[in-house]
């Protein structure tokens, strides 16, 4: 049913309808899904929040890399970033509140600032000397690893210092200052915006910045100038930072403050962001474990991962493995950080070398080892011979008895010059007398040939080998030969190209000079001709006086005549102004006459309104009393008050319900709108008849102002002929006079010819003897630089004779044939020596085969038993070879492993000095009058003791990638931190991707620095950020969560949010479909939502805390997909910091999907029930078909 409320409102035409009762299922629709229905709490979204907290306590809207766009190149795969201008309105237009500039000299004239990114090109010197005339330290400055200048005056070879900027043309300093300027003057009531200016400049071009903001924001009272005595406050005496409110409509700098205020003082550039990525070194979690070097740099725990490692009171001379060793003698003289940097380099490039040669020897020696292993081992395996039967002093232990391998024994096993009766043989003497019996003469005669012929043999392939060394190494030198020979042609060439190059200089000379004399004649004859010109003028100077003094005799007699035109013309003139004013006077009684008619008029249409109106609110009134009284609920109140005064037989008062009161109350309003019928037309009737007055006085003064018209009329047309007449005549006479005038400056004219042709005449001259000089010179410099040529070309002839190069290498050839030829012989006497071993072989066994049969077994025996002996003797050699290697592998090592240690030490030392070189090439000197302007100081995070004791204008910037990898210790004392001082984060490295903002909210962090240059559509974490500041009417700044300005509130509690998709409306096509030649229209698109949950807190989805939830894909329908799937349920974590991103994709059939819209919405601003969700584009805009965007959810906690 209607409520008193919906009665009070509801006018006559409410109740035409049947469904009068009711709201329209359109109404109701736009409603639900309409902004006054957002699920952003509206309250929220507007300036609510105190504002007159210290910066410190306020998330801001901060910028990364500002001036830089994307500009999409040929292939759609690939992207380019530029400089553009527009980028920082842009930036200012949506909210950004900190904004980056990267400072540098101008590329172009090197006196100028200009915003760019870090140059592609700047040259840096790698010390290399020790402090002389060339080495970078002499040259007036250096450039540290991170490109930053450190003195204007740095010279790379006696020039100056050349840097070329990457991502398109810098932008000016003065461009980027009018654009903040005019900002700000057009929203004056904006709060402070925060230039973040990263100084790579020269103090001279620093000198010009300061120049520049004074002019630019200081002289209009835009910049906030910190109190005097800034640069040096002490922590005790400092103030909190100052308040957005208080810095309203002001623009505050960021940049460095020296610790003393004076001309030529120095700061520390040690957090620039292009370098930060790779030098930034933060405790891993503990204050004193400062440093997160590379794995492969830092294998050992050292002080190089800080650059504090220095006492700056105290002389460095030099660094080992535990840091700088500092000099005991105060008049010492300081090497300078490059030449320590270049000894430390030197000493560890040696070291290094000298320990991969020893390494290398090691590992060949070690190679050698091994493979003598393997041939005794076996050597050893043929012989049946075990380690434990070879003693340490060379014995081989067999069945109860011991041969001793004596150098002989081993000597004549290994030459083969035993005698077969030799003690030496290896056989048993008793054995050896009873074979002897059964030999005759000639077996053992063939017997010793064998032996001598296999030792002739193993000989002549030792002298083969040899040899074949030998000729390869005759070879290298051959090869050496012709390199050099090669190397002596391509000087040649060198000489020939330039003696080439000096005989076109000299012929472009001969033919200079030959210009030069034609100039000669050129100006000789320009010189006759201005000579005749000159002559010519002064006759043209003559006439032209001569017609300029009558011409100024006949202006002067037509200006007499115009004179005493114009007087008569004023006479004419006043008596039309008289008149004139007369009129003027009638006129202004009349307007006020007419003032007074219009104001009976108006009085009168008022007091008929009020009549109107009256009579309106009667019939309303009437209206209402009869809705009432016909409602069911007045009837039977009415029936039940009456039933209750008969029973109450008037002896006590009945109360009056709701809707009986209402009634009385309306027909007292009716009574009373009466009345006001009454007085209303009693007000009427009197202002009628003021009115009526008014227009007969009106009418009465019109006709006197009439007649006085036409009288001043009469007197302006006879001023106007008047005025005719002599302006007739005075324009003659300026006709004349301007004639006179004319021919006046064709004298002058005439007169300034003269003068310039004589002028012209004395250049001309100068122009020649100028011009013989030159010739002169020309000439001289045509037969210099032909001796040159030819003496360049004599050195070209001389260097074409390789004489010397030829006979060395024929003398390597030569002996390399020679070497060759002996090897071929050396070959030729192995494989003869082979032969006649073989040959004494089958001999011998011919010699053994014609032994009786029953001496043959005996024979083979003894054969057999030698050959072990002997095999045993040649596995105990190999055994004791292979323990020799191994020793000396073993000492190889142990060098090699010392040579390694002093390296590493060395290479120690050498990262100190590059520390310490590339610390002291980061100290430059800072401009003055530019730190005086300077608010904010950034300082490199060292520990967080020293961070606390620094005062509030002390911030620190840092890569995000640092930050994510500490432990909570580290995350709790960031908060505290953060209370009293500011902290910017900014992406890792060169990488233009963005990071969660969140997690870095979550930590008090302030500036969480985004990329706004829209490189990829459907940027969550740009999403996030804008979302963030959607509160406080996106003014820039949002106050922190409570827990994390006061330390001393208990954590907060984790929430439960539950959410559903029940539909969408008025979803456009994708962003990235746009300008297709065919895109799909609006009801082809197949959105599906995902929701995503950031809130800064490290849980697992194990531990229930769903992240990420998507819904199905709705086909074929954008303009009103409904889904209406299940609950999506979110555990919060951190819900002041929490953040609900709700993104729209369309999956298209080929599996792909594209971004169409997106909200970010914090879950402290979010509102419970059915509830509208606002989309934006990837530009944060609602514009175009964005305009009515939205999703229907159902949002519980």
């Amino acid at each position: 049913q209607i409520t008193l409320e919906d009665v009070d409102t509801m006018t006559p035409s409410d109740t035409s309808g049947t469904n009068h009762e009711r709201i329209t299922r359109s109404r109701f629709i736009d409603y639900l899904t309409g902004d006054t229905n957002d699920i952003l709490d509206p309250f929220k979204g507007q300036l609510t929040q105190d504002m007159t907290e210290p910066l410190s306590h306020y998330w801001i809207q901060t910028c990364h890399d500002t001036f830089l766009s994307k500009t999409l190149l040929s292939k759609p795969q690939e992207e380019h970033f530029e400089t553009d201008l527009q980028m920082y309105q842009m930036a200012l237009f949506r909210g950004v509140r900190c904004l980056e500039l990267d400072v540098w000299d101008s590329s172009v004239t090197g006196s100028e600032p200009v915003v760019a990114r870090r140059p592609s090109v700047m040259k840096r010197h790698t010390p290399t000397t020790t402090g002389g005339p060339s080495s970078p330290t002499a040259g007036g400055g250096a450039v540290s690893s991170g490109g930053s200048v450190a003195s204007h005056q740095d010279t790379i070879g006696g020039g100056p210092l050349e840097t070329s900027f990457k991502d398109g043309v810098p932008l000016s300093f003065i461009n980027v200052l009018e654009i903040v300027k005019n900002y700000v003057i057009a929203h004056p009531q904006t709060f402070p915006i925060i230039l973040y200016i990263e100084n790579h400049c020269s103090p001279k071009v620093q000198e010009k910045m300061a120049i520049y903001i004074s002019r630019i924001l200081a002289k209009h009272n835009l910049l906030y100038i910190p109190p005097s005595g800034h640069l040096s406050i002490d922590l005790e005496d400092s103030e909190p930072l100052p308040s957005p409110a208080e810095l309203k409509g002001k623009v505050l700098i960021k940049g460095k403050l020296p610790k003393m205020a004076k001309q030529g003082a120095t700061v520390h550039n040690d957090d620039y962001d292009d370098e930060n990525h790779e030098i930034y070194m933060i405790g891993m979690g503990d204050d004193n474990d400062e440093g997160d070097g590379d794995d492969d740099e830092n294998k050992t725990t050292d002080d190089t991962e800080s650059d504090d490692f220095v006492d700056e009171d105290r002389k460095v001379i030099g660094f080992d493995q535990n840091g700088p060793i500092y000099s005991s003698d105060a008049d010492a003289v300081t090497p300078l950080p490059a030449e320590l940097y270049a000894k430390s380099l030197k000493e560890a490039s040696e070291s290094r070398v000298k320990a991969l040669k020893l390494e290398k020897r090691a590992q060949y020696l070690e190679k050698e080892a091994a493979e003598a292993k393997q041939t005794s081992d076996s050597l050893m395996a043929e012989a049946g011979l075990g380690a434990e039967r070879i003693g340490r002093d060379g014995t081989i232990m067999s069945t109860g008895v011991e041969v001793e391998l004596t150098e002989a024994m081993l000597s004549s096993n290994s030459t083969g010059d035993s005698q077969p009766n030799s003690p030496q043989s290896g056989v048993n003497d008793s054995e050896g007398l009873e074979i002897h019996e059964f030999f005759d003469q000639s077996v053992e005669h063939s017997g010793w040939e064998y032996s001598v012929a296999h030792a002739a043999a193993m000989s002549a392939a030792q002298e083969t080998s040899a040899a074949k060394k030998v000729w390869e190494e005759d070879c290298e030198l051959v090869k050496a030969a012709e390199e050099e020979l090669e190397e002596s042609h391509r000087k040649a060439a060198d000489a020939s190209e330039t003696a080439r190059k000096a005989a076109v200089e000299a012929r472009s000379n001969r033919e200079h000079a030959d210009q030069a004399r034609l100039r000669v004649d050129q100006v000789q004859n320009i010189l006759n001709d201005r000579k005749s010109k000159t002559n010519s003028a002064e006759t043209v100077v003559a006439t032209a006086e001569a017609e300029a003094k009558i011409s100024e005799q006949r202006a002067q007699q037509i200006e007499a005549r115009a004179t005493r035109a114009q007087a008569r013309a004023d006479d004419e003139r006043a008596r039309a102004e008289v008149e004139t004013k007369e009129e003027e006077k009638l006129e202004k009684i009349a307007n006020q006459l007419h003032d007074e008619l219009t104001t009976a008029t108006n009085e009168a249409n008022d007091s008929r309104d009020r009549l109107q109106k009256a009579k309106t609110m009667l019939d309303r009134v009437n209206e209402q009393i009869k809705l009432i009284e016909t409602s069911t609920q007045y009837q039977k109140e009415r029936a039940e008050y009456d039933e209750k005064v008969k029973m109450s037989d008037g002896s006590r008062s009945v109360r009056i319900s709701r809707f009986l009161a209402k009634h009385n109350a309306k027909i007292e309003e009716r009574r009373v709108c009466a009345q006001m019928i009454e007085d209303a037309n009693e007000e009427a009737r009197e202002a009628e008849k003021r009115r009526r007055a008014a227009a007969a006085a009106f009418d009465d003064q019109a006709r006197r102002l009439k007649k006085q018209t036409d009288a001043a009329h009469i007197a302006r047309k006879k001023a106007d002929r008047a005025t005719a007449a002599a302006e007739e005549i005075a324009e003659h006479a300026e006709e004349e006079r301007e004639a006179a005038m004319l021919r006046s400056r064709a004298k002058e004219r005439a007169r300034d010819t003269v003068v310039q042709q004589e002028a012209n005449f004395l250049s001309v001259e100068e122009q020649l003897v100028e011009a013989e000089r030159a010739s002169i010179e020309a000439a001289s410099l045509a037969v210099e630089s032909r001796k040159k040529a030819e003496r360049l070309a004599e050195m070209a002839t001389a260097a074409k004779d390789h004489t010397r190069e030829r006979f060395k290498l024929d003398e390597a050839k030569a002996k390399a044939e020679k070497t060759h030829d002996l090897y071929l012989e050396a070959l030729e006497k192995q494989q003869q020596a082979d032969e006649n071993a073989k040959n004494a072989k089958r001999l011998m066994k011919t010699s053994s085969e014609v032994l009786l049969n029953a001496q043959r077994d005996n024979a083979a025996e003894i054969q057999r038993m030698n050959e072990e002996k002997e095999a045993e003797i040649h596995a105990a050699n190999a055994y004791n070879a292979a323990l020799e290697a191994a020793q000396q592998a073993e000492e190889a090592r142990a060098q090699a492993k010392e040579a390694r240690r002093i390296a590493n030490e060395k290479a120690e030392a050498e990262k100190y000095a590059e520390v310490y070189n590339t610390k002291m090439d980061r100290v430059v000197e800072i401009s003055q009058a530019l730190a005086e302007y300077t608010t904010l100081h950034s300082t490199k995070f060292r520990s967080w003791e020293k961070s606390m004791s620094l005062p509030p204008q002390y911030m620190h910037n840092m890569p995000q990638g640092s930050v994510l990898e500490q432990n909570g210790e580290f995350r709790d004392n960031c908060i505290v931190f953060t209370n009293d001082h500011m902290i910017r984060t900014f992406p890792d490295g060169h990488e233009l991707e963005n990071y969660d903002p969140v997690l870095q909210w979550s930590m008090g962090v302030q500036m969480v620095s985004m990329n706004h240059m829209n490189h990829y559509v459907g940027d969550d974490h740009l999403l996030l950020n804008d979302g963030r500041f959607r509160q406080n009417a996106s003014c820039g700044y949002v106050l922190k969560a409570d827990n994390l300005i006061d330390d001393t509130i208990p954590p907060e509690k984790s929430q439960q949010w539950k959410i559903q998709i029940l539909s969408g409306y008025g979803l456009p096509e994708p962003e990235s479909r746009a300008g297709r030649k065919y895109s799909a229209s609006m009801h082809h698109i197949s959105p599906r939502v995902r929701v995503t949950l950031f809130d800064g807190a490290e849980v697992s989805d194990s531990e229930g805390s769903v992240r990420m939830r998507d819904t199905k894909a709705a086909p074929r329908n954008g303009f009103n997909p409904v889904w209406n799937e299940n609950e999506f349920g979110f555990r919060v974590e951190k819900p002041s910091v929490a953040m609900i991103l709700f993104t729209v994709y369309d999956c298209a059939e080929n599996g792909t999907e594209d971004f169409i819209a997106a909200a970010a919405i914090p879950v402290s601003c979010m509102r419970e029930g059915y509830r509208s969700v606002a989309l934006f584009d990837s530009m944060n805009t609602r514009s175009g078909p964005y305009a009515f965007a939205s999703l229907f959810v159902k949002a519980q906690k």
